[in-house]
């Protein structure tokens, strides 16, 4: 009896390690804003399914480093609306223009497993720019902890 509980305990281990692993949730939305010559904001931010939002502030931002929070469900589900209602999987892949300098935002959307990642650069349109602008405010509003990292 010894021996089969001693063969079945790391079988049983493995299969909860799996489980847990599964569990673990997903980014749906990702947020990064780069670079230019001037002074713009630099950062990433990932959102995932169980409403937690990570920060990464990298320059000219309030926030420099890792920080995370919670979205309140009313947050998360007005954020994934504003997605579906703009039909972000429409959207083209890219605006771009001539213009040098400009920061770009990247901005991608998972749904049913399937991810669409946008650049914006410039020509963007309105109901992107809004919903840009929209997730910008909700950031700068949202309260956030530093993380160890």
């Amino acid at each position: 009896m010894k021996k089969y509980f001693l063969v079945l305990l790391p079988v049983l281990f493995f299969i909860q390690c799996k489980t847990l692993k599964n569990s673990e949730a997903s980014t749906i939305i990702e947020f990064e804003k780069t670079p230019c010559s001037g002074q713009c904001p630099t950062y990433k931010v990932e959102i995932k399914t169980d409403q937690s939002i990570y920060w990464n502030g990298i320059s000219n931002v309030s926030k420099i480093g890792e920080y995370k929070t919670l979205l309140t469900s009313d947050q998360y589900n007005d954020l994934i609306n504003s997605f579906e209602q703009i039909r972000f999987f429409e959207l083209k892949d890219s605006y771009k223009s001539f213009m040098m300098d400009l920061p770009t935002t990247f901005i991608s959307y998972t749904k049913n497993g399937q991810t669409k990642k946008i650049k914006a650069y410039d020509n963007i349109p309105k109901e992107l720019l809004e919903l840009i602008k929209k997730t910008e405010l909700l950031l700068e509003k949202l309260a956030w902890e530093k993380t160890n990292k």
